[in-house]
């Protein structure tokens, strides 16, 4: 699945307001590496009109770390956003929200800003 004409104006508008260029994946998917933060990337989510929008974070987890990471999964109690949380293969934390297509940079701007307090949140 690919990503809207509309994600991808919006995802444009974040990377301009990044000064960042706007790499696209073969897969159709847009990522940015930040060297504290870890990952962003922006994917379109299949059989839906969603974008996928997660944060990998190379971050040594731990028993403890894991634990912690599963904790934040759920819903946030003021915009019932929902974290999603995972491990990658190479094991880097995984946290993701889910958008819906049409999303704005606004949107974009909270949902990093949750993904990112998420991050920190791991260490």
């Amino acid at each position: 699945m690919t990503l809207s004409t509309a994600s991808r104006d919006t995802i444009a508008a974040f990377a301009a307001q990044l000064g960042l260029p706007l790499p696209a994946s073969p897969d159709g998917s847009y990522s940015f590496a930040f060297r504290q933060s870890g990952l962003v990337t922006f994917t379109a989510a299949e059989g839906s009109e969603r974008v996928v929008m997660s944060l990998a974070r190379n971050v040594q987890l731990g028993d403890a770390g894991e634990e912690r990471l599963l904790q934040m999964a759920g819903p946030d109690p003021t915009t019932g956003q929902f974290l999603h949380t995972g491990v990658t293969r190479d094991g880097s934390a995984l946290l993701a929200v889910s958008l819906d297509e049409g999303f704005d940079l606004p949107t974009v701007e909270s949902g990093l800003q949750r993904l990112l307090a998420a991050g920190r949140a791991l260490g």
